[in-house]
């Protein structure tokens, strides 16, 4: 299990080191990456499919609370931007 978490952190680190948008690895980076070791595998795994699921733009607003979380996606990500 500890190798799947490992797995699963860095494909969620390089996703955020490698977005295209300056402003948006500045938001993960003090949000997401900071947070990381708080999650569990669910919450990694919840990480991945709101990667997959939502655009850009709206991960960047939902990180800086100016759109809804999405209901499926609310406890992990208010484990990462409820610091």
């Amino acid at each position: 299990m500890s190798k799947n978490i490992q797995i699963i952190k860095k494909q969620i680190i390089y996703r955020c080191r490698h977005t295209g948008i300056k402003e948006s690895y500045y938001i993960y980076q003090k949000t997401i990456l900071k947070n990381l070791n708080k999650l569990n595998f669910n919450d990694l795994s919840l990480l991945i499919h709101f990667f997959n699921e939502i655009s850009e733009l709206d991960i960047i607003n939902i990180l800086n609370k100016k759109k809804k979380i999405p209901k499926k996606y609310n406890n992990t990500i208010r484990k990462i931007i409820d610091d």
